[in-house]
């Protein structure tokens, strides 16, 4: 959770989400990224444990939206008043040199409670669905074989399936049309590519299938909302997420 300050979080899909002062999120272990530090901030961190997961899931899991569905891949609750007075509580705690293990424990305890009261069970699956989601067979042959087609034809083909009933189990199981899923994968990884700088127009052109640089701008212009270049001047690197993390809790 986010005491003070504001940072934006860089992920592997080519996201940028900012997170605002008095907002939490969750991250899943081994989920990769990297973190900006927009201004002085303060973050509480927390580890939730298997068993919490399994409590969480047998209460919120039928709320679970489809895949395709989801805005962004890591959702952001703002603070409630009790989430915003346990926040104060808890830091002030920390401030003070009190780190036993099992007052963090009855806070953690009080936390979920927070959490399960104050927060509607369709938010709070939004929260937990990183670590709640359990894909089916097609989804992960979809996870397997999305870097290796251009098309939903030949997407079918690697799932030997017709296109027609391809494109019909694609939808039930993802939320939306192949194609769209094509174009957003499409999205988030010329953004991250874009927002590194360090692939020219040439080089981007020859790895997403554009036949020229004018199309790719078309492409940019339409669905990231600048061009190429403008991209490259407008975004930064974040640095290594340890430091980040670091330089955002000193």
């Amino acid at each position: 959770m986010l005491i003070s300050g504001s940072i934006v979080l860089h992920t592997t899909e080519g996201e940028e989400i900012t997170v605002s002062e008095k907002q939490l999120f969750l991250l899943p272990d081994g989920h990769e990224l990297t973190v900006q530090s927009l201004e002085t901030s303060q973050l509480i961190v927390c580890g939730l444990t298997e068993e919490v997961k399994l409590c969480v899931k047998s209460e919120i899991s039928d709320h679970l939206p489809p895949i395709g569905k989801v805005d962004q891949s890591i959702h952001i609750l703002p603070f409630k008043p009790p989430i915003a007075k346990f926040a104060e509580s808890l830091t002030m705690a920390m401030k003070s040199g009190i780190s036993c293990e099992i007052y963090l424990n009855c806070k953690f305890t009080e936390l979920m409670f927070l959490l399960g009261t104050y927060y509607p069970e369709a938010e709070q699956a939004k929260l937990f669905r990183v670590l709640l989601r359990e894909r089916s067979d097609f989804q992960i042959k979809i996870s397997k074989i999305e870097g290796e087609v251009k098309t939903a034809k030949e997407m079918a083909e690697k799932c030997y399936m017709t296109e027609v009933g391809f494109r019909k189990r694609f939808k039930h199981e993802m939320g939306i049309p192949p194609g769209e899923y094509l174009i957003q994968r499409k999205k988030r990884l010329l953004a991250e590519d874009l927002r590194r700088g360090v692939k020219n127009n040439s080089d981007l052109c020859f790895e997403y299938g554009f036949n020229s640089a004018s199309a790719l701008t078309n492409f940019c212009r339409a669905h990231l909302g600048s061009t190429p270049s403008e991209l490259r001047k407008g975004k930064k690197l974040a640095v290594n997420k340890q430091e980040e993390l670091e330089s955002a809790l000193a």
